[in-house]
């Protein structure tokens, strides 16, 4: 599945909500992805990081716990739940 991150607010969700509305009323197919929208790109500047990026891409290939993420990435457990609980 795709993961598509965006920098164009709510404006820019709700064109792309309406959009795939369109498409299911006309029962086309719509392709699963993932969607993440930040209102402008300095606020996802502040928040994606390259080691949050990596985070990310170990995350999504199972079920971690905290301490499994942090040995996978060798990084400081406490670092890692930072990093959790901000994505």
């Amino acid at each position: 599945m795709k993961t598509k991150i965006h920098a164009d607010g709510f404006e820019g969700y709700a064109k792309r909500a309406l959009e795939r509305a369109k498409k299911l009323s006309k029962h086309k197919k719509i392709e699963p992805e993932m969607s993440i929208t930040f209102e402008n790109p300095l606020s996802m500047a502040e928040i994606i990081t390259p080691e949050r990026i990596r985070l990310y891409q170990i995350a999504r290939t199972g079920t971690f716990s905290v301490s499994k993420l942090a040995a996978e990435l060798k990084r400081d457990p406490k670092a890692v739940r930072r990093d959790v609980i901000t994505l």
